[in-house]
């Protein structure tokens, strides 16, 4: 079976998080999640929803993950993320939306975004 980092509810942006912690500090945690998986040799990370805490985040909040994104994406390593109930929207641009429709349209050379049912294989498992 392929190794794997599962983890859930990042909230990127909440404003009712813990005093002082910032949308910087939580990238700063995501980031090292990351460093993690290059140092176990593990190149899939999963994600099972609510990366952002409201379904359009500030453009600066959306902009710096998208720009991490790309960068781990870049290194090889593939994050899976669902749909979480703080990413549902009826808003056509909502950023969950917005990432699941670049890897619709290849942006991302190994991550998945998916705002629908999808099936992924990571070594014999089927997510």
């Amino acid at each position: 079976m392929g190794k794997f980092i599962h983890s859930a509810d990042w909230h990127i942006g909440a404003t009712c998080t813990v005093p002082g912690i910032t949308y910087e500090r939580q990238l700063e945690v995501i980031d090292r999640i990351i460093d993690l998986a290059v140092e176990r040799n593990i190149s899939t990370v999963i994600v099972s929803g609510d990366v952002f805490d409201v379904d359009e985040p500030d453009p600066v909040i959306k902009e710096a993950f998208l720009q991490r994104v790309l960068s781990y994406d870049r290194m090889g390593i593939r994050l899976l993320v669902i749909r979480g109930n703080h990413d549902t929207s009826t808003v056509d641009r909502s950023a969950i939306r917005y990432l699941a429709h670049m890897t619709d349209h290849g942006v991302f050379k190994h991550s998945v975004f998916a705002e629908r049912t999808q099936y992924v294989r990571v070594g014999d498992t089927i997510f």
